[in-house]
C-alpha cells in the first residue's frame, strides 16, 4: 500500500508497537544475561593420569583421566568433552567422553577419556621425547555445558609436565595453573 508523501506522520504504518518493542527489549536483555552467566572465572583442567590400555602394531589406546576444577561458586553441568592431547608439542590423538558430569561449585570432578593413537604417524617423532625422561603435555578441546539457553561449549586448554621416571603429571607453573577457557561459544 502506497502512502502519499504529504500524509501526516501518524498515518504512516509502524512496524512495531510499543508492546512489541518492550517484548524485544526484554528478550534481548534475557539472552545477554544468559551469555554473561557463562563468563567469569573459567574452570581449570589438568591431566590426572595417563595409561596404556591396549597396544597393537598400528594403534595404541590410552585412557586419560582429566580433572576439571570449578573455581566459581555455581555448579557446571557438563554433557561430555573432547580433547586433543599433545606430548612434546606433537598431537598424538583426540580423546572423547560422553559422560555427563556435574562439577560442583568450588569443587572438582574427574572424567576418563579414551584416546586412540596411530602408531605409524607418531612413532618416529615421539621416541626422542620419551627418551628424555620428562615430557610437556598440552590439552585443547571443548567441554559441552548445559545451560538454561540450551547447550554451549567452553573451549579448554591445559598444560603441564609428565615425569616419565615417576609417571606423575604436574600442571605448568604460573599465575594460572591448569588451563584456561579461551572463549565460550554458544551452539
Amino acid at each position: 500500500m502506497a502512502v502519499p508523501s504529504d500524509a501526516p506522520r501518524e498515518a504512516l504504518p509502524r512496524p512495531f508497537g510499543r508492546r512489541a518493542r518492550l517484548a524485544v527489549t526484554v528478550l534481548l536483555a534475557s539472552v545477554l544475561a544468559g551469555c554473561a552467566s557463562m563468563g567469569g572465572e573459567p574452570p581449570e583442567v589438568t591431566l590426572a593420569n595417563l595409561k596404556v590400555v591396549e597396544a597393537t602394531l598400528f594403534e595404541t589406546t590410552f585412557e586419560a583421566t582429566v580433572r576439571i576444577t570449578n573455581v566459581r561458586p555455581d555448579p557446571i553441568q557438563a554433557r561430555g568433552m573432547a580433547l586433543k592431547l599433545y606430548l612434546g608439542g606433537i598431537r598424538i590423538g583426540t580423546g572423547t567422553s560422553p559422560e555427563a558430569l556435574e562439577i560442583p561449585g568450588l569443587g572438582s570432578a574427574t572424567t576418563t577419556l579414551t584416546i586412540h593413537v596411530n602408531n605409524v604417524a607418531v612413532l618416529t617423532r615421539i621416541k626422542p621425547i620419551l627418551d628424555s625422561g620428562a615430557v610437556d603435555y598440552a590439552m585443547k578441546g571443548k567441554l559441552y555445558v548445559a545451560s538454561r539457553w540450551g547447550r554451549s561449549n567452553l573451549k579448554l586448554h591445559g598444560s603441564g609436565r609428565i615425569d616419565l621416571d615417576t609417571q606423575s603429571a604436574a600442571p605448568e607453573a604460573g599465575p594460572r595453573p591448569g588451563s584456561t577457557v579461551l572463549e565460550p561459544s554458544h551452539g
